[in-house]
């Protein structure tokens, strides 16, 4: 299984560019050290961002969820703990806007028989504006579960999510003004940022993420609480459009994950939850050279009524 799993994270590839001529291609033409490092810059960056935005059913999940009926909630998840990414020139990425991502969700979980147990449900966030970005999510989730004995339940997840997330991320004001103090001056070009940039109020890149997710779940109820465990696969699929250069760059691939957490039942109406995930992040994603493989993680709680 460890070597299944070490396969399938080397599946995820490196960033490629899709369209467009950077200003700088003389670093990213053909294989040197430069296009090296930058590939595995925004590869990393691309992939820690991407991460966030998958989804982690929870509440809905017919076999972590011992509760039946409508529900309806809010869900937060963390973005990446390290700080901002910097490019080869020494410059910050902006891609921290928030510490939290939140995301609203409504779904159904309930029994089809003694033994089965079945849910589904949706969620969605606004493109609503915070500190000059905005994330537009959508998704579907879904699930089946075999009750084992009576406390336990054993089942799968599938779930799909698509985000268009906008943001000054590679040429903001800021970074324009203070582009004396990187190592490369010209990583910004006033010729270029001043015909690009100052006309339309600001240069806002565009990421999209479009990722469907399957796991095994298994979970056990302890009272009030129900720890739970899951393992399964996440499908990559990012694209990210600079607007300074007008560019775009995407990223595809397969990334084992792995889920754990708890529910709590509080009364007859109130569930709430709390988790982690963890997902192998490839060496070829190491910003280091000679270091190897790694973990993305995150944290995420919700809270839901029941109908």
């Amino acid at each position: 299984m460890t070597s299944l799993l070490l396969s399938l994270a080397f599946a995820q590839s490196q960033p490629k560019i899709i369209e467009g001529n950077p200003e700088f291609a003389s670093c990213i033409d053909g294989a040197s050290d430069c296009a090296d490092r930058f590939y595995r810059f925004l590869g990393l960056s691309m992939a820690e961002q991407g991460f966030t935005f998958q989804n982690d059913p929870q509440l809905l999940s017919p076999t972590l969820s011992r509760r039946d009926g409508v529900a309806a909630g809010a869900l937060l998840t963390t973005f990446p703990f390290a700080k901002p990414r910097e490019n080869l020139s020494g410059k910050e990425e902006n891609t921290s806007y928030s510490p939290v991502l939140p995301r609203i969700f409504a779904g159904w979980t309930g029994d089809t028989s003694d033994t089965m147990r079945v849910g589904a449900g949706a969620f969605f966030l606004p493109p609503i504006p915070v500190g000059g970005a905005s994330a537009l999510i959508a998704g579907v989730e879904g699930g089946a579960a075999m009750k084992v004995g009576e406390a336990a339940r054993v089942g799968v997840e599938l779930d799909f999510t698509y985000t268009r997330a906008r943001a000054p991320i590679v040429a903001s004001e800021e970074q324009y003004e203070a582009r004396d103090d990187f190592d490369n001056p010209n990583n910004l070009d006033p010729e270029t940022y001043e015909a690009v940039c100052i006309p339309a109020g600001g240069c806002t890149d565009t990421f999209t993420v479009a990722n469907g997710g399957a796991r095994l779940a298994a979970a056990v109820d302890i009272g009030i609480v129900s720890p739970y465990v899951k393992l399964g696969i996440n499908t990559i699929s990012n694209r990210l459009n600079v607007m300074y250069d007008d560019t775009i760059w995407g990223m595809t691939g397969i990334q084992p994950a792995a889920h754990t957490g708890a529910l709590l039942a509080i009364g007859d109406h109130i569930d709430l939850s709390l988790g982690a995930a963890f997902a192998l992040r490839p060496a070829s994603l190491n910003e280091d050279p000679a270091g190897g493989a790694g973990l993305f993680s995150k944290v995420q709680g919700a809270a839901a009524y029941r109908f």
